[in-house]
């Protein structure tokens, strides 16, 4: 407990132009479940699953989730709907390919406001469901500092664990995909729990 959890939304369907439909959803408050480009926003059936898959596992496992911010864009939205039930929009988790390029600096400074203002009690997490390249494309503007190797990437459903220390904000771990969290922590046990 006590960290950011920052993860990249659950699976989409890989339209080139998302970023385009994002700015539109955004821009105009629209639920883009509803709307006729949902597909190009919104996550696949796999995607629901696996939200609802991060929300059980975190039950599961016992990790505390104290609060949850989640970017305008649809597949966010619902990363954080199936997981955690509860979520408060904030716009500056929005990718930074779906804001005009003189707002990405306004965009970082309001992130980074939300990181280091949102209150973490003890032994439990602020979740924040957005977008892959939140941190790739601005990480010396939001984090004073990103502990991972360069090029690691995350996947659909991957996270960084983010630790908040004296007034900075510190990448210290990044899970690729949440495959990797839940196979570090579930235990199977060895028989079968109904074998005939």
């Amino acid at each position: 407990g006590g960290y950011i959890l920052h993860f990249r939304h659950a699976q989409r369907e890989k339209w080139r132009d998302s970023a385009a439909f994002d700015a539109y959803e955004a821009a105009n408050g629209i639920d883009a479940s509803t709307s006729s480009f949902a597909r190009a926003t919104c996550l696949t059936e796999q995607g629901v699953e696996e939200a609802k898959l991060i929300g059980k596992v975190f039950e599961m496992t016992g990790v505390k989730v104290a609060q949850v911010f989640s970017s305008p864009s649809c597949r966010a939205r619902q990363t954080a709907q199936y997981a955690f039930g509860d979520y408060t929009v904030s716009n500056a988790l929005l990718a930074r390919t779906s804001v005009l390029p003189s707002q990405r600096e306004d965009f970082n400074k309001a992130l980074r406001k939300l990181m280091l203002d949102v209150e973490l009690p003890e032994g439990q997490n602020v979740v924040m469901p957005g977008h892959g390249q939140t941190f790739v494309k601005s990480a010396t503007r939001v984090l004073d500092e990103r502990r991972l190797r360069k090029g690691e990437p995350r996947h659909e459903t991957g996270f960084y664990v983010i630790e908040r220390k004296d007034g900075k904000l510190f990448a210290n771990y990044r899970f690729a995909s949440f495959r990797e969290f839940a196979n570090a922590l579930i235990e199977v046990p060895l028989e079968a729990a109904n074998s005939n």
